[in-house]
């Protein structure tokens, strides 16, 4: 294609500028999905797979946390000309309902998975989750959650962040093992 031709024309370097040049006519051609087959060593030609690796090497390295509208239109992935994107704000704003895991929780089905308004349970097992907290905030790796009480109140209690994450996380499972090896 003229895309392959245009990739052998830029020669053993092709700049950032030039990459992201081509990785942009590749997918408003539609051709981005064949390339990345042959990337992949999935498809094409063999004489093509060193082209289109060289390209894709050239673009720039984009890290977790470094993507925003104004790196993509530096690099020329994104049209400078789009109205800004609206801010998602943050994924656990104060307010927002959470499921958390505290020794305070009563796993006792008359209380309906509250927590005790003082103390923690002692009974055994624990700490136990209830899907009835609502956050407060989050400040330097701990987040504060307000818990309904068996009684009907409020008691906070406070919980790694990162604890949070994972019991509000549904696309990431916890590793357990399983059986006896």
């Amino acid at each position: 294609t003229s895309l392959l031709a245009a990739a052998e024309a830029l020669g053993r370097g092709p700049t950032t500028e030039e990459a992201t040049g081509w990785l942009v006519q590749a997918f408003e051609g539609g051709a981005l999905p064949f390339f990345y087959q042959v990337y992949l060593g999935k498809g094409g030609s063999v004489r093509a797979r060193p082209l289109v690796t060289r390209m894709f090497s050239a673009l720039p390295a984009i890290r977790p946390g470094q993507v925003s509208r104004g790196f993509l239109v530096q690099h020329k992935l994104w049209p400078s000309t789009l109205p800004e994107a609206p801010d998602p704000g943050p994924r656990y704003p104060p307010g927002r309902r959470v499921t958390v895991a505290h020794p305070a929780v009563s796993p006792a089905v008359s209380d309906g998975l509250r927590c005790l308004l003082s103390g923690s349970w002692s009974g055994a097992g624990g700490p136990f989750r209830t899907p009835l907290g609502t956050l407060v905030g989050v400040a330097d790796g701990v987040a504060t959650v307000a818990l309904e009480t068996v009684c009907g109140g409020r008691r906070t209690v406070t919980v790694p962040f990162d604890d949070l994450v994972a019991q509000n996380n549904p696309t990431r499972f916890a590793k357990v093992g399983f059986g006896d090896g």
